[in-house]
């Protein structure tokens, strides 16, 4: 038999704040005096090893060979001109004629009692588009909330890749879990610092704020999930006031949680199942829903 942890934690209505996260970044005076372009080793950066032994504070550059995908209700006006090679389109570059800023964020993702180095340059031109060109609203039904589902986002995919090759390098390692560790392990924040009592952010938003409440981290976790085993594997599920994330499953992947002794819950939709998933917290597994949820009607939203 399988009893919830009843262990207490923040949920969406608290704020969490969850370790093992470390993050860093370049800060601005030195990415615009960087020679040629690229930001090289500063002291703004703590030297950082990740699994492959390369030093983390290599010189990136700010120019791409192509532009980014734009978001489908965007691509229609866009000329595909982009003057700085920066990969954002002049329509939305905020400076056409000077490529933007980078990001550079690393977190320590904390899985099977060791410490998992992930990077990304993010370009701040790019993350304005999400900021200022596309709509923050969900509705309190979430039958929009599909619409925070950008697929192939790169910075989404390259995190998708570094965990793959994680799992591909120690098969201790489950790739999907690692970057659920991830998530789970973003400190929690309310959306009370944006002014707006909901403000649901998309996954390249989350990872520069390094900061998220439920409906965020689920739009993370599912956008990851998504890019790196299917988008008609995940889905997103809705209680009254909360948001999760829902795994694809079967009767036949249940009865083996269970024989193992491990957390099944699941929340059936049609013909499918979705083992649950809470990414608010690491201390919560997959297949466990919260005591308060437990009871309550869930609303099974899939990608595809």
């Amino acid at each position: 038999m399988y009893f919830k942890i009843l262990t207490a934690v923040f949920l969406c209505s608290f704020s969490f704040y969850g370790t093992g996260d470390v993050l860093s970044e370049i800060n601005q005076e030195t990415i615009e005096s960087a020679p040629n372009g690229y930001i090289g080793n500063t002291q703004a950066l703590q030297p950082r090893i990740d699994g492959t032994g390369q030093d983390l504070r290599l010189a990136v550059s700010i120019h791409r060979e192509r532009v980014f995908d734009l978001p489908a209700s965007l691509k229609a006006v866009s000329s595909g001109v982009d003057s700085d090679r920066d990969g954002v389109v002049d329509e939305y570059d905020p400076h056409p004629n000077r490529a933007g800023l980078l990001r550079n964020i690393i977190y320590e993702v904390p899985y099977n009692g060791k410490v998992y180095v992930f990077r990304l340059n993010i370009q701040t031109d790019y993350l304005d588009i999400y900021r200022l060109h596309l709509p923050h609203e969900l509705k309190e039904t979430g039958d929009n909330v599909r619409d925070f589902v950008l697929v192939g986002d790169p910075y989404v995919k390259e995190l998708a890749d570094q965990a793959k090759n994680y799992a591909s390098q120690d098969k201790k390692v489950n790739a999907r879990d690692l970057l659920l560790s991830l998530v789970k392990n973003i400190p929690y924040n309310q959306d009370g610092y944006t002014g707006k009592l909901e403000y649901p952010k998309y996954a390249v938003e989350t990872l520069v704020d390094r900061s998220g409440d439920c409906e965020d981290f689920s739009i993370l976790a599912v956008n990851l999930l998504g890019e790196l085993e299917g988008y008609d594997k995940v889905a997103f599920i809705f209680f009254p006031g909360h948001m999760g994330v829902g795994i694809k499953t079967d009767k036949s992947g249940i009865s083996a949680l269970k024989a193992r002794r491990l957390p099944s819950d699941h929340i059936i939709s049609g013909q499918n199942m979705y083992l649950y998933q809470e990414a608010t917290s690491p201390v919560w597994r997959l297949g466990q829903i919260p005591v308060e949820y437990d009871r309550k009607k869930a609303v099974v939203y899939p990608i595809l």
